[in-house]
């Protein structure tokens, strides 16, 4: 046996699953039985287990040699693709936890949108593995490079199933994914920062600013797509989009709620100043959630639908944040006003308005004179200064709501 062979025996040996674990994993097997249900077949296509493997390699659809020896891991290994589970990159299980659990979670997908919704989890467990480097000060090297290029992969995924949403016109799938995503690019984003700023080596810390930076740079084109996307639904009529609205603000209503209950389960652990400022971001959402039932009333059910959506990305934001606050030990302090990310998603939609307007006025400049182009571009200024009174009236009002709460402007949350 070869050393590496003896090594990876050795460390499949040496990890078992606990009960959580091993309940999940009982689920997720039940779940792919559902969706495979076994087929009965002649009994002339019965085999032998070693009839079933040669037929496998023997088959037109050969897989590669990785995948194969993953495979028969799986099958022969026993717990060993349940304990990679907890594998980081570098280690030998980790091409199990990615190229065969991940995979085959994949497959019980039940839908287009619980698929996209799969493949947003796997961005989160790259960056998540990520920061565990990173904390424990690993994130370098031909490890960074693997991570960073694995982010890149899993989010290219992402950005092609949001357009495949919108290219059929599903969007609300396309609006609930891309939320989604940007919601935990967000908070990931500010994990990294502050991981960051706690590290002293130079090279993990150079590492650690160039994830956050592809992290920043997948943030402003979801944040664009989002906002893009909403403003179409928002123009849409009809029981559909009510339907939609009516579901966001349900979802938006048990998220704020989840969240509360996880503040209080972990307040201790916490501290008083980080769970007001947690408390007080779910008032911001609430804050949304209120402003949207104002729309729904109006009927303006596209509307109410991007407060709902803001909503739950506020609150599960913060969710993140208290996960991570729990399991790195990281001192993430949490501001409960109107956070930067309040400001950048104004901001991100505003640039979708104007892009649209902008686009409008180039195809209208060439049948226009000077004087009707001077005069949009004042119209232009009016609209953004409208639009910049309206963002500081809310601004105020969240300021005026969470007033007596002490905020910290070293990290807002």
């Amino acid at each position: 046996m070869s050393d590496s062979l003896k090594k990876f025996t050795e460390d499949a040996r040496s990890v078992s699953l606990v009960s959580k674990e091993k309940s999940q994993s009982r689920e997720h097997v039940f779940a792919f039985m559902k969706a495979h249900p076994v087929r009965v077949v002649p009994e002339e296509r019965h085999h032998s287990w070693s009839d079933q493997i040669l037929l496998l390699f023997s088959s037109h659809t050969l897989l590669k040699p990785m995948s194969l020896i993953l495979i028969l891991t799986l099958l022969l290994g026993g717990g060993t693709s349940f304990a990679a589970e907890r594998a980081l990159p570098g280690s030998l299980l980790y091409p199990i936890k990615v190229h065969v659990n991940e995979e085959v979670r994949g497959l019980v997908a039940f839908s287009a949108e619980g698929e996209a919704g799969w493949e947003v989890r796997r961005v989160e467990r790259r960056l998540e593995e990520a920061e565990e480097l990173a904390h424990n000060g690993d994130l370098i090297g031909e490890v960074k490079s693997n991570i960073e290029t694995n982010f890149e992969n899993h989010a290219d995924r992402v950005n092609k199933r949001i357009a495949a949403f919108e290219s059929r016109l599903d969007l609300e799938a396309a609006a609930d994914i891309s939320s989604d995503f940007e919601t935990s690019l967000r908070a990931h984003e500010r994990i990294l920062k502050r991981l960051a700023e706690n590290e002293d080596e130079e090279e993990s810390k150079t590492g650690i600013m160039v994830l956050a930076t592809s992290v920043r740079v997948e943030i402003e084109n979801t944040s664009r797509s989002r906002g893009n996307v909403e403003l179409k639904f928002s123009e849409k009529k009809g029981p559909q989009v009510e339907t939609a609205a009516n579901g966001a603000l349900q979802a938006a209503v048990n998220k704020v709620a989840e969240v509360r209950r996880l503040i209080q389960i972990v307040k201790d652990a916490l501290g008083d100043r980080a769970t007001a400022q947690a408390e007080a971001r779910l008032l911001v959402a609430e804050n949304a959630i209120a402003e949207g039932k104002v729309k729904l009333v109006a009927e303006a059910h596209g509307e109410a639908f991007a407060l709902f959506k803001k909503a739950h990305r506020i609150a599960q934001e913060a969710k993140l944040l208290i996960e991570a606050r729990r399991a790195l030990r990281l001192e993430i302090e949490f501001n409960g006003g109107a956070g930067t990310e309040d400001k950048d998603e104004d901001e991100d939609e505003q640039e979708v308005r104007h892009e649209e307007k902008n686009d409008d006025d180039d195809k209208a400049g060439s049948s226009t004179s000077s004087q009707n182009e001077r005069k949009k571009e004042q119209e232009k200024t009016a609209y953004i200064d409208a639009n910049d009174e309206d963002l500081m009236e809310a601004n105020a009002i969240l300021l005026s709501a969470t007033s007596g709460t002490e905020f910290s402007t070293e990290l807002e949350f």
